[in-house]
């Protein structure tokens, strides 16, 4: 992956400023009522330039607030890049620093939640969630769940900001908050109930310790760890006999 530098940025800024201003222009012609903001374009691409900046080796992730990164690939950093530069504001930042964000792999430092890619397909990858396992995700929706439950272990519960980003993450998900809670807590319950009467509550590490493809070993890891989350509402009533 090739990293601007402050130089190079510089050197760049002034042709894509007026690469900016040409396109405002052409599009205004075919358009008179179009005007392309050529302030918020430019400050948008020198953030995501920041944001790759402060990944290069040798610098710290903490400025920013970014997760760790081990072995992505240039279409995961871009898609880590546009959620990072997203509408969901600084006080998430934060929160990203507890994640590691694999390959094949996301886990916290906090909490056992994970998730695991299991395919890719023509719309991009797919990702299953340890606590929504009977859905498909984007990368972008996993970064989210992951980042809801990490509020969830330290947040502030009279931040009404907070509560909003929250909602924004849930949406995300294309779920209410509230469902998230919900299915959030009967995760956690059933973890609790599990260690207390001994039984395996398995960490993300202990499913793919195998030498095994994770996108073959995902759904059925993820199953054993957790129960079904399907609303007792939405399940089949029993056949009659």
């Amino acid at each position: 992956m090739k990293f601007v530098t402050e130089r190079t940025e510089r050197a760049a800024v002034g042709t894509i400023y007026q690469v900016f201003v040409e396109l405002d222009s052409h599009l205004a012609q075919r358009d008179p009522e179009f005007r392309y903001d050529v302030e918020a374009g430019l400050a948008r691409l020198k953030n995501s330039i920041a944001r790759l900046e402060a990944r290069r080796p040798g610098r710290g992730s903490d400025e920013l607030g970014s997760p760790a990164y081990t072995s992505v690939s240039t279409d995961q950093t871009s898609a880590l890049t546009s959620w990072l530069a997203g509408s969901h504001g600084s006080q998430i930042h934060r929160y990203l620093q507890a994640l590691n964000v694999a390959g094949l792999r996301i886990t916290s430092a906090n909490s056992p939640e994970f998730a695991v890619r299991i395919a890719d397909g023509i719309r991009g990858e797919r990702w299953r969630l340890s606590w929504l396992p009977d859905r498909a995700l984007s990368l972008a929706q996993a970064i989210s769940a992951m980042v809801l439950d990490e509020i969830l272990i330290a947040h502030e519960l009279d931040s009404a900001t907070m509560l909003a980003v929250m909602g924004e993450l849930a949406a995300d998900l294309s779920m209410p908050l509230t469902q998230a809670l919900s299915q959030l807590a009967s995760i956690k319950k059933w973890r609790q109930s599990h260690a207390a009467t001994g039984l395996s509550t398995s960490t993300p590490s202990a499913a793919g310790n195998a030498r095994r493809s994770v996108e073959h070993e995902a759904p059925d890891s993820i199953r054993e760890l957790h129960p079904p989350c399907v609303p007792a509402q939405m399940r089949p009533s029993p056949m009659a006999t």
